[in-house]
């Protein structure tokens, strides 16, 4: 559920001290493309976390991928 996302995005004391954490979440398009509401609320809850470990000084940054590649015309110089 919800909160207990919250919980435990904010409590990382099993963890070991660190000056920041990152989170993967990979293939989050079929999520948002699923359930909509869901996401933005994950997303907020990513987000309210973040900003109560700025509070004490640790970056923790929640990175979004989606499964589909979208790179503007890239060609290899080699």
């Amino acid at each position: 559920n919800w909160d207990a996302l919250s919980d435990c995005l904010t409590d990382l004391s099993w963890l070991p001290p660190a000056p920041g954490y990152a989170i993967a979440f990979d293939h989050a398009d079929a999520f948002a493309a699923a359930a909509p509401d869901d996401f933005a609320t994950a997303l907020a809850i990513f987000q309210d976390a973040a900003d109560v470990w700025r509070e004490e000084g640790v970056a923790l940054w929640t990175l979004v991928g989606s499964a589909q590649i979208a790179t503007p015309d890239f060609q290899d110089p080699e």
